[in-house]
């Protein structure tokens, strides 16, 4: 399902970068990624930057930056994660601490 301007969902994965030690957190269909050392002002920082590109959107009447092409490490974490209840990975830099779906 594409993401339109008035619905949709999209997909938010938190991970810690085991290099930059730091937690990350990506909303797989915008392409957006923040960073932070406290995962919880992380978690409301990606909502709020979530809420923002939305509206973003609204205001451009564009419904392609809510549906930009995912990752492919991302996209098989995020699935890891939710279709198969499992953190471990193949061999990577991040780990997965929590993934959703948000609807639009």
């Amino acid at each position: 399902m594409r993401n339109t301007l008035k619905r949709g969902k999209f997909r938010t994965l938190i991970y810690w970068d085991k290099r930059e030690k730091v937690f990350l957190a990506t909303v797989l269909e915008f392409n957006l990624t923040l960073s932070s050392d406290d995962k919880e002002v992380l978690l409301l920082e990606i909502q709020q930057a979530a809420r923002d590109y939305i509206e973003l959107a609204n205001e451009l009447k564009d419904s392609s930056i809510l549906n930009q092409e995912v990752d492919p490490e991302l996209e098989k974490m995020w699935k890891s994660m939710v279709l198969e209840n499992k953190v471990s990975f193949v061999k990577s830099p991040y780990l997965p601490i929590s993934a959703s779906t948000v609807k639009i």
